[in-house]
């Protein structure tokens, strides 16, 4: 007698797997300082990872203050990643540095990880705007624009960080951190201006 049957025949590889408790870093660095950015890193393969490697883009802003070579990682066993972020004099505030780093592991997967790290300052400065008519700006009466909107927009992101309208004497001012930013000045009146600017 002969009887037909399927039979399931499951396989796992002995190998390590990392995965890391952030899918991207997206995060600042303040000028003038150091910042330690912390994360951890899990073994969720079946075997030992082998010895564990990080591989940081060669700049001298961002370095790794737990080692570069890990020991091994069983499975389920975890590990913390820390990285000394200082920016430095050539960078520009509000624009960010983007780039990869690579957790290698020998016996098994190791994980890319993408970041984007934006370099601010904590020193303010003041921003005014005064939005002139350039066909009456030489006249005797001279007047200045009144209700006027500014915009103040992050450089590459393009938000909005702050706005107003201009007074009766066509100022607007405004206290922001140091860095680039982008103006836009629109009046229903007048022509826009856009430009950019760094306080």
């Amino acid at each position: 007698v002969s009887l037909d049957v399927t039979l399931y025949h499951f396989c796992r590889s002995p190998k390590g797997k990392l995965q890391a408790s952030i899918s991207a870093i997206n995060t600042t660095m303040i000028k003038g300082a150091s910042r330690d950015y912390s994360f951890t890193i899990v073994n969720q393969g079946k075997g030992a990872t082998g010895k564990i490697s990080l591989a940081l883009p060669d700049v001298a802003w961002m370095k790794a203050v737990t080692p570069i070579e890990m020991a091994s990682l069983a499975y389920g066993e975890m590990a913390t990643i820390v990285l000394r972020l200082t920016p430095t004099e050539d960078m520009q505030l509000n624009v960010p540095a983007t780039g990869r780093i690579g957790i290698n592991c020998e016996n098994g997967d190791g994980i890319p990880l993408s970041y984007r790290i934006e370099p601010v300052s904590e020193s303010m400065g003041t921003l005014t705007i005064d939005v002139c008519d350039e066909y009456t700006y030489y006249t005797a009466e001279a007047p200045h624009v009144a209700g006027a909107q500014v915009l103040v927009k992050h450089p590459v992101t393009g938000a909005i960080v702050a706005q107003g309208i201009t007074g009766a004497d066509g100022t607007y001012s405004v206290e922001l951190p140091e860095g680039y930013y982008t103006i836009s000045v629109t009046e229903k009146h007048h022509n826009s201006s856009t430009g950019n600017i760094l306080i």
